[in-house]
């Protein structure tokens, strides 16, 4: 099993730049399409009132490639894509939601088909906040391996931030000694997703913490975060693993409305 990672992410890039006029309402820190990867994506209204919400550019099932899919949803509704096998190479990137109501939510599936065995299914939540400090858990023993995946939105529609993420990592062991300090640079619209022993050496064979931080978070000419960990055992079969965020986590993605 190896963690989907695209040189081509802009089939997963953006919604319609047409439909700019409708606010971020959350970021999907990742998708994986193609080969043995297939993505399905919820979109709830949780409110008692019809809103609209709109999704990125994807291979859907039944409709083929589209540069959006736009729902209006009643009140309490929900609506579900599934995408279309797109070739034999996995292709990953991010997505924005898009809508006239702060009361959407979504969430997305992504599977892994392989012939001979079971299906393996990941989720990952609509992350409606910068990530601009958090924590994930790596396990690099026994045959397990962990992941990860981060996304920059700004400069996509409807963005308030515009620039590059510059961002810390901070590899810790478990009784809390500093193993490596690093970091990358993501680009406007840009993600990554990579397996964290491949990328660092340094914590293979170990377990601890990654600390994730992004520099001058406030700042409107930086960049933004949201990201997924993932871990995988040695048969293939993975989870998904939500950023522990550290304090409170005040750059907002959702504007007030």
């Amino acid at each position: 099993m190896r963690l989907p990672t695209a040189p081509t992410i802009a089939l997963l890039l953006v919604v319609a730049r047409s439909l700019s006029a409708q606010p971020i309402v959350g970021i999907i820190p990742h998708l994986a399409v193609g080969g043995p990867w297939q993505t399905v994506i919820t979109v709830v209204n949780t409110t008692t009132s019809s809103a609209s919400a709109t999704l990125l550019n994807l291979p859907v099932a039944g409709i083929g490639s589209t540069s959006g899919i736009q729902f209006t949803l009643g009140a309490n509704g929900s609506g579900t894509v599934e995408t279309n096998a797109s070739g034999p190479n996995t292709l990953s990137g991010w997505a924005s939601v898009l809508s006239d109501s702060t009361g959407i939510d979504a969430i997305e599936v992504f599977r892994n088909h392989t012939s001979g065995r079971p299906d393996f299914e990941a989720s990952v939540s609509l992350v409606k906040f910068n990530q601009f400090d958090f924590v994930l858990p790596f396990d690099h023993t026994a045959g397990f391996f962990s992941g990860v995946a981060l996304a920059n939105s700004a400069g996509s529609t409807s963005s308030t931030k515009t620039g590059t993420a510059d961002v810390f990592l901070t590899f810790r062991d478990e009784s809390g000694n500093v193993i490596l300090l690093t970091g990358l640079a993501l680009p406007p619209g840009n993600h990554v997703a990579f397996l964290l022993a491949n990328q660092y050496p340094a914590v293979a064979g170990l377990r601890g913490t990654v600390e994730v931080q992004l520099n001058n978070a406030a700042t409107g000419a930086n960049g933004t975060l949201s990201a997924l960990g993932l871990r995988f055992d040695p048969a293939g079969a993975f989870t998904s693993i939500q950023p522990m965020v550290i304090g409170v986590t005040e750059c907002v993605i959702t504007p007030s409305q």
